[in-house]
């Protein structure tokens, strides 16, 4: 689930029309680096929210969230649509 993305990253980078290898490595680097930023920004209030409403509807709505992520990030048309849907 969170491992496949990463071994396409290069070709869907390539796909949006990056020729040169080093924007390549660097853009694909980033793409795969927002994902754990994004984790680590939103972190702590995933477990504000927790805390107020309880762990199971958290759970689902960040099942949910992270699904509708993972569609949007592989319809995305651009390289800035793929590092807002990660």
């Amino acid at each position: 689930y969170i491992i496949m993305p990463f071994t396409m990253l290069v070709y869907m980078v390539k796909d949006f029309g990056v020729q040169d290898e080093r924007e390549i490595g660097r853009l694909t680097g980033y793409l795969g680096g927002v994902t754990h930023l994004g984790a680590l920004l939103s972190s702590y209030l995933w477990g504000l929210l927790s805390d107020r409403v309880g762990r199971k509807p958290v759970i689902l709505l960040g099942n949910f969230c992270g699904g509708c992520a993972i569609l949007l990030f592989g319809l995305s048309k651009s390289y800035s649509m793929a590092m807002a849907a990660r």
